[in-house]
């Protein structure tokens, strides 16, 4: 006779799922499965359609809570692009009314937010399951708008990010988490530099990016250890969503806030310049200018973004250059040839910040080769191309 392990691995993980959907919602009678391994789902009650998460293996019961706590204020001061979280009439964790636990695993139900991502990019999985984040030109206005509401997100969670029990990141402790990451990607990267231009462009870039960001954040002294908001922390063009209205798009649905944490909102600012649209003077100063807008950030804020965004770039980069190449053969063709595009889209940005870190917003200096007069074959007086001779 099998045990109950034995039988619980050969049960569709759909059952699972209905079964956690029924302790939120009793009348639910089937569940569409959105990924493998039962960890998302849709399901549609009445008129609402909700959307049931298995979180990631480790997430505390804490961050869980954290996080409802965060979208519940949120939508309670009108900021309803980020989803509700639905309460549990039966099987709830005590003191927490939105958490189930269901065979090992912890579960939550929140609304289907209305809309579809912008991008055009066909999902791409890595070799662990995971769907791989990738950077996509939005179209300015949307920037713009997503801009504007994550500053009204912002403002509406800074009492949510004060707490003994909160999730924190400051600017000091992102440094240190980019460049472990750094670290461990270049270890792994580079035996591939020989043979990859991506790669040294990469690392390029990266060492004088990881010098001077940490260095400018640590002259900020008490502002890298500020945390005084709610941030998303992951945010990239497949987590906004739009819909299109009066020849336009808007913005309906800003999702996944799984890595919610309190933090700098820095983190978001800089992500919705470099995964967005690319990083630019122009872009930098328009996504700055529809957040200050909302929510005014202070000189020294303004003055570390470009530390922060080269930060997040050096570890997406490399991230996105280890799946393109390291990891190449766990990809189709076409998925490797969207992850490589991606890789070069940040590495760009990479390099761009690498100069405004160590220059300032003006370009580098020019080396100007020197022109040597040389005497041509036939002993004519050589002369500049379109010109006469000197």
């Amino acid at each position: 006779m099998e045990n109950d392990d034995s039988t619980r691995d050969q049960r569709n993980p759909t059952d699972g799922l209905l079964a956690v959907a029924r302790r939120f919602f009793p009348d639910a009678v089937d569940i569409e499965p959105l990924t493998a391994g039962g960890r998302l789902g849709r399901v549609t009650v009445g008129d609402a359609t909700w959307c049931i998460r298995r979180w990631p293996e480790g997430a505390s019961i804490e961050r869980i809570a954290f996080v409802h706590e965060a979208l519940r204020v949120a939508r309670e001061a009108d900021v309803v692009v980020v989803p509700e979280v639905a309460v549990a009439v039966e099987g709830a964790l005590a003191g927490h009314r939105t958490i189930v636990a269901y065979e090992s695993g912890l579960f939550d139900a929140q609304s289907w937010m209305p809309g579809r991502e912008a991008t055009r990019i066909p999902p791409v999985t890595s070799a662990g399951g995971g769907q791989v984040s990738l950077p996509v030109a939005f179209p300015t206005p949307v920037v713009l708008e997503s801009a504007g509401l994550i500053a009204r997100f912002h403002a509406a969670t800074m009492g949510t990010a004060v707490g003994s029990n909160r999730p924190t990141m400051t600017l000091r402790g992102f440094g240190s988490v980019s460049n472990r990451a750094w670290r461990s990607l270049q270890h792994r990267l580079d035996p591939l530099a020989p043979r990859l231009l991506p790669v040294r462009r990469w690392r390029a870039a990266g060492r004088r990016v990881v010098r001077d960001a940490l260095a400018k954040i640590e002259e900020a002294g008490a502002e890298g250890e500020v945390a005084d908001v709610v941030i998303h922390g992951d945010l990239w063009p497949a987590h906004v969503l739009t819909t299109r209205r009066d020849q336009a798009l808007n913005v309906t649905g800003i999702v996944d806030w799984t890595d919610a944490t309190a933090g700098s909102p820095l983190v978001d600012i800089a992500h919705l310049i470099t995964h967005f649209g690319g990083w630019t003077p122009e872009n930098a100063e328009s996504v700055l200018a529809a957040y200050h807008d909302i929510r005014p950030l202070g000189p020294t804020e303004r003055r570390l973004l470009p530390s922060v965004a080269a930060l997040d770039l050096v570890a997406e980069t490399g991230g996105l250059l280890q799946i393109g190449y390291f990891d190449e053969d766990e990809l189709g063709q076409g998925q490797r040839s969207f992850v490589r595009t991606g890789a070069d889209t940040l590495i760009r940005s990479l390099e761009t910040l690498a100069n405004v870190l160590e220059f300032g917003e003006t370009s580098p200096p020019r080396q100007v080769r020197r022109w040597v007069h040389r005497e041509p074959r036939g002993g004519k007086t050589a002369r500049r191309r379109g010109g006469k001779g000197r």
